[in-house]
């Protein structure tokens, strides 16, 4: 049995929990320092005209060089509103909104102030949603370079660039706006759970 290692991604993206379902031991990089680009702090749903990124805003400052579990999220807009509001014009006619919407209003109440502390919340409520069987561990130190035969490193390889390239085996399902565009692939796991509900662990398997 291997680990997978990755970032702590914001509602990641369904290739990342299709990996997940597969190792069942989840490695989550918790002593790099904050990259731009990534997943960390967004995720693209779809909308009617396409894709559609969602951001958390951070505190201003030098992110980049910042160890990841430092980065703080700027509260001086109303970000959580507006992402509620997005998801739901997004998902509002999806199959299982009634079901999961009230859960994610729940993840968005209270105030977390590390973006890392958000993350692993919404990470294990995802996991206990969708019924995985997974081990979820943090890093202990930070390896440039991983010499181990039992973990699969893919930090740093999602970028909103390039997100759609990844080689998936992962079927088409039924999206929200299948009538205004084409299949949307490797989307945020939401857009999955709205999509299929509980069904959704079947599918990664």
């Amino acid at each position: 049995m291997y680990s997978y290692l990755t970032e702590n991604q914001f509602f990641a993206p369904i290739s990342t929990f299709s990996a997940i379902a597969k190792s069942k031991n989840l490695l989550i990089e918790a002593h790099e320092n904050y990259q731009k680009r990534g997943f960390r702090n967004r995720c693209i749903i779809d909308s009617p005209h396409g894709p559609l990124t969602m951001s958390i805003p951070l505190s201003k400052g030098k992110n980049e060089k910042m160890p990841v579990k430092e980065v703080t999220i700027n509260f001086d807009t109303d970000w959580k509103r507006l992402h509620l509001q997005t998801i739901r014009t997004s998902y509002g006619s999806a199959a299982y909104f009634d079901h999961i919407y009230p859960e994610i209003e729940k993840l968005y109440d209270g105030h977390v102030k590390y973006l890392f502390d958000f993350n692993f919340k919404i990470l294990n409520w995802l996991i206990e949603f969708m019924e995985l069987e997974c081990e979820i561990d943090c890093t202990t130190n930070y390896a440039k370079e991983i010499i181990n035969d039992k973990i699969i490193d893919v930090r740093n390889h999602l970028k909103s660039k390039n997100y759609t390239d990844v080689d998936m085996t992962l079927q088409p399902y039924a999206q929200v706006f299948a009538e205004n565009h084409s299949f949307l692939a490797n989307l945020s796991i939401m857009d999955l759970i709205f999509c299929t509900g509980k069904a959704s662990l079947t599918y990664l398997s």
